[in-house]
């Protein structure tokens, strides 16, 4: 969690979001993160909007859904994180 791409991912969550918290979180369903790391490349997977719990227990679930709200506010910190992501380094490791 000590890289470019984390720590810009990190700050933009928490400029969108100053009194939340970014951390690791099991959530039950797959993505092709352990294919990736298994590899050797860094890899995470997100959640970029602030849901309820129980909209947060149908994530690949029955009834899936997501509110309009949540999906806006996610595509927005989506962009930050692509504006800011643009000024790194070259030769850093996102």
């Amino acid at each position: 969690m000590n890289t470019v791409f984390y720590k810009t991912l990190e700050k933009v969550l928490l400029d969108n979001h100053p009194d939340g918290a970014v951390m690791p979180m099991i959530i039950p369903n797959y993505n092709d993160c352990g294919k990736f790391r298994s590899k050797g490349i860094n890899s995470y997977a997100s959640n970029l909007f602030e849901i309820e719990r129980k909209i947060m227990h149908t994530i690949h679930n029955t009834n899936e859904r997501l509110p309009v709200k949540a999906l806006n506010e996610g595509a927005q910190i989506y962009f930050d994180f692509i504006n800011e992501i643009q000024t790194f380094e070259q030769g850093e490791e996102l």
